[in-house]
């Protein structure tokens, strides 16, 4: 499913930076020393409300969301983080269904 998802979408799925990426997720520490997951479309523009996440569970949804809107090409931080990714993937598989 992964590969009909990647193919469909035209997505690329990057672990190193690139600035001209489309979407971008990454974790960063508070000053409290919790991590929080940042998904946005703009690094330099983040808006709290809407790019920063305490919980990891609510991310794949923001990411599915940036990419039916166009996104192509996402860098996510932990690339190796199966689990992040099946649920993207799980997703978007449900707007293959609707093909």
């Amino acid at each position: 499913m992964k590969e009909r998802v990647l193919k469909y979408f035209n997505l690329q799925l990057l672990d190193k930076w690139n600035d001209d990426c489309d979407f971008f997720v990454y974790s960063e520490d508070c000053v409290d020393g919790y991590s929080v997951t940042v998904a946005t479309a703009n690094p330099l523009k983040l808006v709290i409300s809407e790019d920063i996440h305490y919980y990891q569970n609510e991310v794949p949804i923001f990411v599915a969301d940036a990419i039916r809107a166009g996104a192509k090409k996402i860098y996510l931080e932990e690339l190796s983080e199966i689990e992040l990714i099946e649920e993207i993937i799980k997703e978007l598989s449900e707007d293959l269904k609707t093909l």
